[in-house]
C-alpha cells in the first residue's frame, strides 16, 4: 500500500499518466531515502510480527504469503489467478529516484491464496501484464491508477475488466476518497498490520513485518469488493461504477499529455492561450529528457522554470540564458531545442491553441455559482454520491457563466454517461427555474429528490 494518493478527476483523465514524481527537490529526495533506510533497518530489527486477528469471513484467505522469486511459481501462481476469474492487486515502489517508478513488490490474492511476487528477481512478468490487460480476468485495485500504469506501458494495452474499491466507495454514501485501512475497518470490521509504507522496497530480504504489510494491502480486496458490490447493487448504482471503473481502461490515462502536466502547474490556468501553448511545449521538452535520461521530470527542471520561460515567451538562446531558469550544462546541450519548441508552440494558429482561463467571476456571480454548488454538493450526498466524484466547483462556474446557461456547453462532464444522468439533466432545469431540489435528513442521512416546483 502506498500513501495515499488522490485519485484523478474525471476531466484530467482524458490524458493523465500517473507522474513518476511528485516535484521532490534534491533535499526532499534525499531526506526521503534516509528514511526509506532508517525504516528498513528498524523493520528488520523488530522481533515477531503482532498482527491483528482476521476475522472468520469466507472471502478473506488466512495462509501466509507465499513469496514468488522463481520462474515456475510464477508460472503456477499466473494459472491460479486466471483460473479463479478475480484476483486483488497491488504494488510496492520507489518513486522518487527515476522516471519510471521502482517496482519492488508485486501482490496479489484470491480467496484462497495470498502471493508476494519479486520484480527483482529478474523474472519474465509478460505474462502477469497480460493477464491484467485480459477482459475475462477481474482485477481489484484501490486507488489502483499507479499500479495499473506498468501494464500499458509493457503491453501497449489498457488494462481491462479493473473493480477500485476506493472508488465504488464513493457511489454507496460513503467517504471519499477512503484510504485501504478506513475501508476494511468500516466495511470489514477488520484492522490492517502495522504500516511500513516508507520502507526500502528494493532491498532484500524483506522483514516479516514488511512481508504482512505487504500481503494485507490485497488480503482484503476480495472481500471488500464483494461488500461494496453489495452496495452498490443495493443503491443502484451498479452500471455508475462500471461506468467509472473504464476510465482505468482508457489507454489515453496512460499517456503522457503536457497539457494535463500544466493543469498542475500553480498559475498555469491564468496564462493566455500562447503562453500556454509555450508551457505545455516545455512541459512536453522537460518530459522527453526526462525519460531519456530515467530521472524524475522535476528534479531535472522545476515548475517555475518552464512558467518563466512561457510567460516571458523566451523565443532565443540569448533570452533563456538572461532568464537564468535552467542550469549552464543544460542551457548549452538543449537550449536552443527548447527555444525552438516554444517559438513553433506559440506560432499555432490561435484558435487551435489551448486555454483553461476561466471568466472573471463578480462578485454577485461568486455568491451565485458558491450557494449552486453548495446545492449540487447536499443533492449528490443526498444520492449516495460523493460530489469529488461528480463535478467540482469549476464545473459548475462554467455553466452559470455560459452564454446559455440553460443549456450544458458541449465540452461539460456533466453531459455525458452517468454524471448526466445523476445531475447533468437536472441542472438546466434548476436555473431556468422549472425545478427544484427536495432535502430531507433521515437516520443520520441526508437524502435528495427533485421537486417538480421550485419554491
Amino acid at each position: 500500500m502506498k500513501p495515499e494518493r488522490t485519485p484523478p478527476t474525471p476531466q484530467d483523465a482524458q490524458s493523465s499518466r500517473p507522474p513518476a514524481n511528485s516535484g521532490l527537490s534534491a533535499g526532499q529526495i534525499r531526506y526521503r531515502s534516509r528514511s526509506r533506510s532508517r525504516a528498513h533497518e528498524q523493520s528488520q530489527k523488530d522481533g515477531p510480527v503482532k498482527r491483528p486477528p482476521l476475522p472468520d469471513h469466507p472471502l478473506i484467505p488466512t495462509v501466509e504469503p507465499a513469496f514468488v522469486d522463481n520462474q515456475a511459481d510464477f508460472a503456477k501462481l499466473i494459472e491460479h489467478l486466471r483460473a479463479a476469474g478475480s484476483f486483488a492487486y497491488d504494488t510496492e515502489f520507489i518513486g522518487e529516484l527515476s522516471y519510471y517508478p521502482h517496482l519492488c513488490v508485486i501482490q496479489v490474492a484470491t480467496t484462497e491464496q495470498v502471493a508476494l511476487v519479486d520484480p527483482l528477481a529478474e523474472l519474465d512478468l509478460s505474462d502477469f501484464w497480460t493477464l491484467v490487460a485480459d477482459e475475462a480476468v477481474e482485477t481489484i485495485v484501490h486507488a489502483g491508477v499507479q499500479d495499473l500504469e506498468p501494464v500499458f506501458r509493457y503491453t501497449g494495452r489498457a488494462p481491462l475488466n479493473v473493480f477500485d474499491t476506493q472508488m465504488a466507495i464513493g457511489f454507496v454514501a460513503l467517504p471519499h476518497p477512503l484510504s485501504l485501512s478506513e475501508s476494511v475497518r468500516l466495511l470489514l470490521g477488520a484492522k490492517l498490520s502495522k504500516g511500513s509504507t516508507f520502507t526500502q522496497w528494493d532491498r532484500r530480504p524483506l522483514s516479516q513485518q514488511q512481508l504482512h504489510y505487504a500481503a494485507d494491502d490485497v488480503r482484503f480486496l476480495p472481500a471488500l469488493r464483494a461488500e461494496v458490490g453489495e452496495r452498490l447493487e443495493a443503491a443502484g448504482h451498479t452500471e455508475w461504477a462500471n461506468d467509472e471503473f473504464a476510465l482505468l481502461s482508457d489507454p489515453a490515462m496512460y499517456r503522457f499529455d503536457p497539457l494535463v502536466q500544466c493543469r498542475r502547474i500553480r498559475g498555469a490556468r491564468r496564462l493566455a492561450p500562447k503562453q500556454l501553448a509555450a508551457l505545455a511545449a516545455a512541459v512536453q521538452w522537460r518530459d522527453d529528457l526526462a525519460r531519456e535520461r530515467g530521472i524524475p521530470a522535476r528534479s531535472l527542471v522545476k515548475d517555475d522554470a518552464l512558467r518563466t520561460i512561457a510567460t516571458r515567451s523566451i523565443r532565443t538562446r540569448e533570452g533563456l540564458r538572461k532568464a537564468g531558469v535552467l542550469s549552464r550544462p543544460l542551457e548549452a546541450d538543449h537550449g536552443q531545442t527548447i527555444v525552438d519548441a516554444v517559438a513553433a508552440a506559440m506560432a499555432g494558429d490561435s484558435k487551435d491553441l489551448p486555454d483553461l482561463r476561466q471568466p472573471e467571476e463578480t462578485g454577485t456571480q461568486r455568491q451565485e455559482i458558491d450557494g449552486l454548488w453548495a446545492l449540487v454538493q447536499a443533492y449528490c450526498f443526498g444520492k449516495g454520491v460523493h460530489p469529488s466524484l461528480v463535478a467540482g466547483r469549476p464545473d459548475i462556474a462554467a455553466i452559470r457563466l455560459a452564454d446559455d446557461p440553460e443549456h450544458l456547453p458541449a465540452d461539460s462532464r456533466l453531459g455525458r454517461g452517468w454524471r448526466k444522468e445523476l445531475l447533468g439533466d437536472l441542472l438546466p432545469r434548476l436555473l431556468a427555474g422549472e425545478a427544484g431540489i427536495r432535502l430531507d435528513w433521515t437516520d443520520r442521512m441526508l437524502r435528495a429528490g427533485e421537486a417538480q416546483e421550485s419554491s
